[in-house]
């Protein structure tokens, strides 16, 4: 399943997580494999959320276990910079969005309930989600 990607965010690719000595260096890391750069020292730790997918058939129970954690982080773009990925078969670029855009029916569910105070009100989060496959049972 390919990755939808938003403004300034850089979501750590959890094939990387695990391989990496932090998730600042794991999100360096997955970016670089898709042509991009990123200074770890603007890459900012804004959410830990642990998962746990009820479904063991399904994709993400397959490749990172029924439980997991996932570490969401924040790299904001200055005026002056551009940034680009080269998409392939694990990344797909599909745009950068502003508040009230961002396309949440083609995302995980679990994005709709804490993407816009982290993009927008740079919040600082921690919770849990349960996953029935692609359906959300409780946050």
């Amino acid at each position: 399943m390919k990755s939808p990607w938003a403004p300034c965010i850089a979501r750590i690719f959890r094939s990387c997580a695990g391989e990496a000595a932090s998730p600042e260096a794991a999100a360096v890391s997955a970016v670089a494999e898709l042509g991009g750069s990123l200074k770890m020292t603007r890459l900012r730790r804004r959410g830990l959320f642990s998962f746990k997918e009820l479904d063991p058939t399904h994709d993400a129970a397959v490749a990172l276990g029924e439980e997991y954690l996932e570490h969401q982080m924040v790299y904001r773009l200055r005026a002056s910079e551009s940034f680009q990925l080269a998409p392939n078969d694990r990344f797909e670029q599909i745009g950068w969005f502003g508040q009230g855009e961002i396309p949440f029916d083609e995302m995980p569910e679990d994005d709709k309930v804490w993407y816009d105070q982290v993009l927008f009100h740079d919040a600082m989060l921690r919770g849990s989600f349960a996953f029935r496959g692609r359906k959300k049972l409780r946050e």
